[in-house]
């Protein structure tokens, strides 16, 4: 079995000194010559390798989605999935089908539903699912992992029925609404679990879903653990594929608690290591329980709310970076924004700059002085390009056309921020990258029509797009002499496309799909 190997084609190499190549030589691993393909033919000279000739196709680093739920983007097939209905109605069918499939009293869940596109945004209750009569358990989850709706039957057997807590919804008469956000509903989410997911199961969906993902370019993710939002990561699984030889992409995992043992960020292996901790400051616009300045738009006196006390913020991040530990943290919302910002800079203020940059995913409602202070901080955001486009229907109306300026602002954080990495938040949206590169690069909708009241002048370059996906995930971790460029030294980590993006209408870079991928010189998915 040959360990080098000779790379022929269009090479875009994610490098401002030379952006475009011929060749490069990899061996063990490790690209160690990048140029011109007689002079790589010539450093290849007796030496065992074999070579891939791929002509005039495009041949690029290999892509990381940087913010992924990787093990519930697996498991997605796990339950009844609720991303194709348009309405309430349309859910009952597919749960009164589920139940004669299982028996009385067992657990149903019901995953990803988004009243947003339906043309009657009513969430589901207590009393539409009761209304089915059925004898099981049920819990339903919107497609964002932070709201979930719930029968009696699911409260009472869960422990819930009497508990208060501002996160288990109620009506004005102190009845039950059977509507749970933000972590409330994971007792719930961990007795279905139970039942549906055997470890051999979830290891082989996972190992699958890594596949699709090498067929779509990606060569490693930031696999994000969030278990009481039914977001978990099993790395178990992972452990027992990269044992077997059968993990074919690279994880960087981060945990929503701090471990109880004594690592630092990068405990692990090349292919499966700790990255940090993921700390939530708000929840999402979707749910209006992301922490805003002034109401939504469209629901007066609701502000959203914050997930921590400054205090408690400050005191999670002063523990981890004396731990040594890279930390991320959602905040979607400007209130929650500020805070998070606010917060790190108190923590290097007082302890000075951490080894890898603090992380902010989302960042969707940004206004100027946020900008402001981002530019002023060392901190990487984490963008997800597609929301703009399946949120262009939900969005403009939760924070009205005046904040709308402030939304989305791909270039402006681009330009601000340390480093900005792309990423799908999947299984909430879709994980191919090439959807938010053209996301990023156009901001339009299908048809190229501008989408309304989103400011385009926040477009990427095919360039900076391609950067969010491949370079900057790397420099993010803080392990940019790694990976993510195709350069001397760096990890054989690359994908090869079908035909060349730049060649392409800017609209069509959604269509663009790949012939191969390869990870640390190995080809682990070819078409």
């Amino acid at each position: 079995m040959k360990d080098a190997i000779l790379v022929k084609g269009k090479v875009w190499t994610g490098e401002k000194s030379r952006r475009f190549c011929e060749a490069f030589f990899a061996e063990e691993g490790v690209i160690t010559y990048v140029g011109d393909f007689s002079d790589a033919k010539r450093y290849a000279e007796g030496k065992d390798y074999r070579l891939y000739d791929y002509g005039e196709n495009l041949l690029m680093p290999g892509m990381t989605d940087a913010h992924i739920h990787a093990t519930a983007y697996a498991k997605q097939d796990l339950y009844v999935n609720l991303s194709g209905v348009n309405s309430l109605d349309e859910i009952k069918p597919l749960l009164l089908a589920k139940a004669k499939e299982v028996p009385s009293g067992e657990w149903i869940r019901a995953i990803n539903f988004n009243e947003t596109l339906w043309n009657d945004p009513r969430k589901p209750d207590i009393d539409f699912i009761d209304s089915l009569g059925l004898k099981n358990p049920i819990i339903i989850s919107r497609y964002c992992g932070h709201f979930h709706a719930v029968n009696t039957i699911a409260l009472k057997k869960s422990g819930l029925w009497e508990k208060n807590d501002v996160n288990i919804a109620r009506k004005e008469d102190g009845s039950h609404l059977g509507q749970l956000t933000e972590g409330a509903a994971g007792p719930l989410i961990e007795a279905a679990a139970k039942i549906y997911e055997t470890p051999e199961y979830v290891t082989k969906l996972i190992e699958n879903s890594c596949l699709k993902l090498a067929s779509e370019g990606i060569t490693a993710v930031h696999a994000c653990d969030a278990p009481s939002y039914a977001l978990g990561e099993d790395l178990y699984a992972c452990q027992s594929l990269y044992e077997s030889g059968r993990l074919p992409i690279r994880w960087a995992c981060y945990h929503d608690q701090l471990p109880n043992y004594n690592i630092k960020s990068g405990f692990g292996n090349e292919m499966l290591f700790f990255a940090g901790l993921k700390l939530f400051a708000d929840g999402t616009l979707g749910g209006r329980t992301c922490a805003m300045r002034e109401d939504f738009s469209d629901d007066h006196g609701n502000m959203g709310l914050l997930n921590h006390s400054d205090e408690e913020m400050r005191s999670l991040l002063i523990e981890a970076q004396k731990r040594g530990i890279n930390v991320q943290i959602h905040a979607i919302g400007d209130r929650a924004l500020e805070q998070t910002i606010d917060s790190i800079n108190y923590v290097t203020a007082l302890l000075g700059e951490p080894s890898a940059p603090y992380r902010i995913n989302h960042a969707i409602v940004c206004p100027e002085d946020l900008l402001q202070k981002i530019r002023r901080s060392r901190v990487t955001i984490d963008l997800q390009p597609i929301q703009a486009h399946t949120d262009r229907g939900m969005t403009p109306f939760r924070v009205g056309r005046e904040r709308m300026k402030t939304c989305y602002a791909f270039k402006s954080l681009y330009d601000s921020a340390y480093t900005v990495t792309g990423s799908s938040d999947a299984p909430i949206e879709d994980p191919n990258p090439w959807l938010g590169i053209w996301a990023a690069v156009n901001m339009t909708e299908m048809d190229g029509t501008p989408l309304e009241a989103f400011n385009r002048d926040e477009c990427l370059s095919i360039d900076e797009a391609l950067n969010i996906y491949t370079a900057n995930p790397w420099k993010a971790l803080g392990k940019g002499e790694k990976a993510g460029t195709i350069s001397l030294g760096k990890f054989a980590d690359f994908t090869v496309v079908d035909g060349d993006p730049f060649a392409l209408n800017k609209s069509d870079l959604r269509c663009v799909t790949h012939l191969a991928t390869f990870v640390g010189g190995k080809m682990v998915w070819s078409k």
